[in-house]
This record gives structure tokens, sequence and C-alpha cells, in this order.
């Protein structure tokens, strides 16, 4: 294909003799042309991965092209496809955001990219839109009472297979368990039974930011097999797990708690092993898979919420879950400093004196104020401008996210490259590894 592409001395000079180009699955991802500006989608997928990494091989700058022709063949071919997943991957909108967003025609994308639909489309969209985000808990009964019409098992990831709903559309309501009950495929429970199993059924709704393999694999084995753990790193993956799935903010959940509502409950069990199915299915093909150190079972890139980065940093126990809101912890037993950072600080939940200046800059650096009464000369300061707290090396360990209704995305270590100002300090970090590419294009550096 490149002889034919090209077909000049230029290796990098396309030729312009190949108009067209069609393929299935052949060029999905790896593969940089970038003066394609016109693609024509007639493969479908559920696969919000997959769709991006389609558009991408059209969204390359190349000289003389200003502009990239998507023809999509698929959107309307079932009534099930869905326009809330692709143009939220698009847009980096949550769903919930984007019908507002597509109403007011007030779609935000990073500069230099804009995002224009005609009337048809854009109430065809906003119908598709309204008929997938406005599911009721009814709707989702009746759905899975057709499933089972015919008399094949109804299971967690063929039903959503099946019915074109995603897995947080049934949490948002309920737990997969209860929504079997309720449907009839389970017996019901006496009230106060059915009361607390259907608190522990939706409250598996937690895990559903889990994308790494270290988790998944542990809560397998420790959860859903009942396997012993075979180290500290399993001791403190089962506690991330208990204290994520607690009923209630800071709830202490020992371990042993955990497995006495699973004996209580064995439909959780069986419910669990099918989100960890659907969990393990939808993870994105980089993966995060890198485990930071033999200790600390945290995975490079992938997304954790606060609870759990005590944890598997061995600073939640069973016996003590100490608070935290601020946006910097300083674990004194590992000398370790946790940054946590959310980008876009919606003004309804972050007052002027919190709402630092934090963004990306590029792939390895990132910009981050402190808090308002640090400042150079501080014990606070200082470990962060030398890295070292009494002479001893310290770390300095970032996790962002987008709003403050995402996960955060643990990015790696921090070293100290430049800064400025006092009360607050505002400090460029070098960050290892490299930053995702879609943390850099979903961000603007501009504060």
């Amino acid at each position: 294909f490149r002889r034919v592409l090209f077909r000049s001395p230029d290796e990098n000079r396309y030729t312009g003799e190949v108009r067209i180009l069609f393929t299935c699955d052949l060029y999905n991802e790896g593969v940089d042309l970038p003066f394609v500006d016109c693609l024509l989608l007639l493969r479908p997928t559920e696969s919000v991965t997959l769709f991006l990494q389609q558009l991408g091989r059209g969204l390359r700058l190349h000289e003389g092209k200003e502009t990239c022709l998507v023809l999509d063949f698929i959107g309307r071919a079932h009534r099930r496809f869905r326009f809330d997943l692709r143009l939220s991957a698009l847009t980096g909108l949550r769903r919930v955001e984007l019908r507002r967003a597509l109403e007011e025609q007030a779609v935000r994308l990073p500069p230099g990219c804009g995002f224009n639909l005609q009337r048809e489309a854009r109430e065809a969209v906003l119908e598709n839109l309204r008929e997938h985000l406005d599911a009721n808990l009814r709707r989702l009964e009746r759905e899975v009472q057709d499933q089972a019409r015919d008399g094949t098992p109804v299971t967690l990831a063929g039903f959503l297979e099946r019915s074109g709903f995603v897995i947080g559309d049934i949490y948002q309501r309920c737990g997969w368990t209860t929504l079997r009950r309720k449907a009839g495929l389970l017996p019901a429970l006496p009230p106060e039974d059915a009361d607390e199993e259907a608190q522990w059924s939706r409250g598996l709704g937690r895990l559903l930011h889990i994308d790494d393999d270290l988790r998944l694999d542990a809560i397998r084995r420790l959860v859903v097999e009942g396997q012993s753990p075979r180290d500290e790193g399993d001791r403190r993956l089962l506690r991330a797990f208990a204290a994520r799935w607690a009923t209630q903010p800071r709830q202490q959940l020992a371990t042993s708690i955990l497995h006495e509502r699973l004996r209580r409950f064995p439909e959780l069990r069986r419910e669990l092993a099918e989100v960890l199915e659907v969990l393990a299915a939808r993870r994105q093909l980089a993966a995060p898979d890198r485990r930071w150190t033999d200790d600390e079972p945290l995975a490079v890139h992938a997304h954790y919420e606060r609870e759990e980065m005590l944890c598997l940093l061995g600073n939640w126990t069973d016996e003590r879950q100490p608070p935290w809101r601020e946006g910097v912890r300083f674990l004194e037993a590992t000398r370790t400093d946790l940054f946590v950072v959310t980008l876009e600080k919606a003004e309804h939940r972050f007052s002027p004196q919190v709402r630092y200046q934090d963004y990306v800059i590029n792939r390895d650096l990132f910009h981050w104020q402190s808090q308002n009464a640090t400042g150079p000369d501080s014990p606070t300061g200082q470990r962060y401008l030398t890295g070292h707290v009494d002479g001893q090396p310290a770390r300095h360990l970032l996790f962002v996210r987008r709003t403050h209704q995402d996960a955060f995305q643990f990015l790696g270590s921090l070293a100290h490259v430049a800064s400025q100002g006092a009360k607050p300090m505002s400090i460029t970090w070098r960050v290892t590894p490299a930053m995702p590419m879609d943390m850099v294009e979903g961000t603007s550096a501009a504060g």
C-alpha cells in the first residue's frame, strides 16, 4: 500500500494517484496518512475507543488541508445507536451535559476545533439523546423481561449488548441484582433484606471507573473466588475494594464484614463477577497495566477515587480511615505528597479562594498552584522545591480529573522544574512517565 500511495523518491510525499482506499478493520489505528481529508464510515461499532481511532485517521495536520469531512452512514441504521456515547467522547462533555450543550448550540472544543450540526441533524441527534438518557427503571425492567422470554439466561453483558444501554444506565437507577428481582427473574426477598441487598447492589456502581488489570484481577480472586491475599499488595487491593463498596461515605467496611455481606446475599457475588466481566471487556486498547511499585499496586494512567489512593499507598486500614478533602495530602510514613487536581473548576463547587491555576502544558509538563498559605520558605514549599524532607528524598504523585464528577487519573511522579510567586506558589512540574495524549488534547494550557 505504501508504494502505491507514494510512488515517489521522497517516501513522505503523497503523489495523489490513489484517491480512494477501502479497508476492513485494517487502518483503524497505527497508520499515519495525514493527507486524508474525507472519511466514509460503513462499519458499525459500539466501541467509543474504536470510533475515535477511526476518526483519527482523518484528523492529522497536513499542508493545504483545512478540514476533514466525515460521512457516517451507520448512525441511524439502528434505533439502538448511541449518539450520546460518540459525541461525549468527541466533545469531552458528560452525557447529561451534552443535551443542554446541543440544545443551546454551545458545544465547547479545544482551540482551533469547531462543531456544527445542521438543523435536521441536530433534531435527530437530540431525539436520540432523549430516548437513551431518559430511560427509567420501568423501561429497564421491560427490556430485561423481553430478553428473558426466549428462555436464554439474561446476563449483564448480554443485556447491555442487546439493549444498547451502557452499564452506567443501570447503576444510576438501581443495581443489576435489584433489576433482575424487579423484572421477576429472581424470587422476591423479605422487604428488610430486599432493601439492604438493593443498597449493596447499587453500591457496585461505585466501581465503574476501574480500568486496570491489577484491581480487576484482585477483586476477581479475592472477592468473587474468595482466595486469601498473597501479599501486602493483595491486602491493600482488598481494602481499596471494601472502602469503595461501602454503602455510605467514610463508612468503615472491614474485609470480614465484606465477606459476611456476600455470604448473606449470594446473588451479589454473581453480580460482582458480571460487572468485572463488563469492565474488563470495555478496557481501552492501551489499558494501564504498569504497576507503580511492588508494594503499591497502583497502575499508571488508571483511574482512582481518594479512598483507593490511600488504601493502595498504605494509609488506610480496617481500623483507621483518615478523612481527606484537600487538594494535597502528605503521607509522612513514606514521605509522599499526593496532588489531586480538578481541571475544570465549576463555580458552584469551588470558591475563588481555591480555584487554583492548574493545567497541562504538554505531555511532560504540568502547571500547578499551591494552597494560599504555602510559600517557598515554608517547610512544605521547601519540600516541593528540593524534593526532600528532613534530609530524606520525598515523592510527589499526581492524580488529575477533568470535572468533579470524574475519577482521578494517576499520571505518575513529579519533579520540580521552575516556580514563581509565594502564597500561592506557581510550580511547573515534569511528569514521569509522559502524560497520555488524550489528557493533553482534552485540556487547555490557558488555565
